[in-house]
């Protein structure tokens, strides 16, 4: 796991937009851009309240600790286990400890026989999904850039002087993408199987500059879930 300018990595997840995720590149902006459907899942208002409660008070937290920008919270949730990463900023631990008891708190009301995955910008309005808005997906922008470094890094590979032809490989790596469209958190959820590739495949993700996502225009932070794919000898 990739720590990107992670000021905490706590057991426990959190956030209040909903997470979309993208399997693949977009080829083109109309596959990327949509309108959300009448049957999508969407908060209730009741849910939409409780996070943005949830959201005033973490920012005081935040913002007693001497932290003035808007930082970005995630919070992740599986039967299994809860996480919380504190991302995109520097706080204090005391700070971490309040903000974790109060997304507890939150998280207690939130069912665990299910998969919760949600991103919070304390002292930033998120927008909420609802059907017929416009919603375009994570798209990356700077595609020559990765394409370069992927190429420098198999011209490094210690079997590239060995005989025989090559063969693709490809990581899938999970990350959060924030509204200014840069990598804050990631990691890789299946490896390549080539150890020199797995090795190198977390700084080529963090080095990721995409279009972020958007609903009715305005930018919001995202989850998503990239495959990158290498010819390696």
């Amino acid at each position: 796991m990739h720590p990107l300018r992670t000021a905490a990595l706590l057991a426990t997840l959190l956030s209040a937009s909903t997470a979309f995720a993208q399997t693949a590149p977009a080829a083109a902006d109309s596959q990327r851009c949509g309108t959300v459907s009448d049957t999508a899942r969407v908060l209730t208002p009741q849910q939409v309240r409780d996070r943005r409660r949830l959201g005033m008070q973490l920012d005081t937290l935040i913002r007693r600790s001497g932290q003035t920008d808007p930082v970005l919270v995630m919070v992740d949730q599986d039967s299994a286990r809860r996480d919380i990463h504190v991302l995109d900023a520097v706080v204090d631990s005391a700070t971490v400890r309040a903000v974790q008891t109060r997304v507890e708190r939150y998280l207690a009301t939130v069912p665990r026989n299910r998969p919760f995955q949600t991103l919070l910008r304390p002292g930033m309005e998120t927008p909420v999904l609802a059907a017929r808005k416009a919603h375009c997906t994570p798209e990356l922008d700077n595609v020559s850039d990765i394409n370069d470094l992927k190429t420098r890094m198999i011209l490094s590979h210690p079997l590239r002087a060995s005989a025989g032809p090559g063969r693709r490989v490809t990581a899938l790596v999970r990350m959060v993408v924030n509204r200014d469209g840069g990598v804050s958190w990631l990691s890789v959820l299946r490896p390549s199987g080539d150890a020199y590739v797995d090795a190198n495949v977390e700084e080529i993700a963090a080095r990721m500059q995409f279009l972020p996502a958007t609903l009715d225009g305005t930018a919001f932070d995202s989850f998503v879930t990239y495959p990158l794919t290498f010819t390696v000898p």
